[in-house]
């Protein structure tokens, strides 16, 4: 499998430092070869973190290596696509970052695991196949208070045009959109579950 990857390194701008990555994925992970823009939109504007992190929907690790990086964070990602977890993995490997990639079908594992987060960072994946669907984020949202410690840091982008504001607002707290663009919005939801 190793002659299937591809490496890139990037310099990326986290909550106004730039760190150095080498992202590493296999044929078809997303983000592969670029950082996209609206994750690039959510590591600028999320503030400063602690505690462990999550990463859902995580691609080739790119949020995670960065946040870890950044914040001295241990992560766990999670991802429903085998390829993407060999990415994830080999990524942090590569870049010394204290996280793992996990398979899991939504959080199933970790709800599984009664794995606690103190925060969530997403670019929350929302085709399946070429088809838009809204499930999997709604879903994810839904869930993610089985998996958060009652103080936390949810940070998320999504494109301008889907219906997240009232799914956070419904399964979770009402949610600030902490800085948007023509395309993305970027969601923070925190403090109190209860």
């Amino acid at each position: 499998m190793e002659q299937w990857y591809s490496s890139t390194t990037l310099d990326i701008e986290v909550t106004g430092e730039t760190i150095s990555l080498t992202l590493f994925s296999l044929p078809g992970t997303f983000s592969a070869n670029r950082l996209d823009d609206g994750t690039e939109l959510l590591l600028k504007t999320i503030t400063s973190v602690t505690g462990k992190g999550l990463d859902f929907g995580c691609g080739c690790g790119v949020i995670s290596a960065a946040v870890g990086k950044r914040f001295d964070t241990p992560m766990t990602a999670v991802d429903v696509d085998a390829l993407a977890i060999a990415s994830s993995n080999k990524t942090f490997e590569y870049n010394n970052i204290k996280a793992k990639a996990l398979a899991s079908n939504g959080l199933s594992q970790l709800i599984a695991k009664a794995d606690k987060f103190d925060f969530i960072v997403t670019n929350p994946p929302f085709h399946t196949g070429i088809d838009t669907d809204y499930n999997i984020t709604e879903q994810f949202i839904q869930h993610s208070k089985k998996v958060l410690q009652p103080k936390y840091d949810f940070w998320m982008v999504a494109n301008a045009f889907l219906p997240y504001p009232d799914v956070f607002k419904h399964y979770l707290k009402p949610v600030d959109v902490k800085s948007k663009n023509k395309r993305f919005n970027i969601y923070h939801a925190g403090t109190s579950i209860n």
